[in-house]
Parts: C-alpha cells; sequence; structure tokens
C-alpha cells in the first residue's frame, strides 16, 4: 500500500491538520475529526488515500466519499498513519453531522450503508457511526 500512495506527508497533513507537526503523531497515528467532502476530495485526487481502504467492516473511503458529497453537512473522522511506519496511510473510521437527519432518504442511505458500525448512532440531535 505504501508503494501506491503519494508520501508527501507535509502536504498530506497540512491538507488535514492545517500544517505539518510529526511531533503530535502518537504510537504513530494522528486522529482527526471534521474533514469536509473538499478535504477528502483533494486527498483522494492527490493519491493520498485509497478509495478501496476500510476500517475493519466499514465501507470503502470512495463510498464514504460519496456520502458527504451527497451529503454535505456531514464530515468524516479517522487518522492518519505516519510515513515511518510500514501502513502508512489515512483510514476513516465514520462520519458525523452535528444535527439529526433532514429527509428520510438521508435516514435511509445512512442507516443502509453504516448501520454495521461499532457506534451507530440516529436522532434527532446528532447522527454518527464509528468503525472501531
Amino acid at each position: 500500500m505504501k508503494n501506491t500512495l503519494n508520501t508527501d506527508v507535509k502536504t498530506r497533513d497540512k491538507l488535514i491538520f492545517g500544517k505539518y507537526e510529526p511531533k503530535k503523531y502518537s504510537g504513530g497515528i494522528r486522529r482527526f475529526e471534521g474533514m469536509t467532502p473538499d478535504t477528502l476530495s483533494s486527498l483522494l485526487h492527490l493519491k493520498f488515500i485509497d478509495p478501496e481502504c476500510t476500517q475493519n467492516y466499514s465501507p470503502t473511503v470512495a463510498v464514504f466519499h460519496d456520502f458527504i458529497c451527497k451529503y454535505p453537512e456531514y464530515t468524516v473522522h479517522g487518522y492518519a498513519v505516519e510515513l515511518e511506519r510500514n501502513d502508512y496511510r489515512v483510514s476513516i473510521e465514520g462520519v458525523e453531522k452535528p444535527e439529526g437527519y433532514g429527509s428520510a432518504e438521508e435516514l435511509e442511505e445512512f442507516t443502509l450503508l453504516f448501520r454495521k458500525a461499532d457506534e451507530f448512532h440516529v436522532g434527532s440531535d446528532f447522527m454518527r457511526c464509528w468503525f472501531d
């Protein structure tokens, strides 16, 4: 995997975190939340993330991307792995939205795509899934 991904970690981290700060990695990873559709699109376009990558039983990154592009009120959360590790990558662990679903179609799609998550919350207050 590492050989197929863009290894310009400074640019990758600037996209994800705003700047490159290698000391903020703990155990070789750094968590993020609130990633927008535009940022995920950039990571895919620049080959910093594999569109077929999954986190345990999650859908692929491409599925997460399509969902948040269709419903841009959602963001993704996950983690980045530092370049020195042999499993260098960006992993998406789930989606979230700070308010409830806006339509029956959105609720149905969210439920169909993410119902197997380790954490799954559907409500009028927020929407969230997390694949551990």
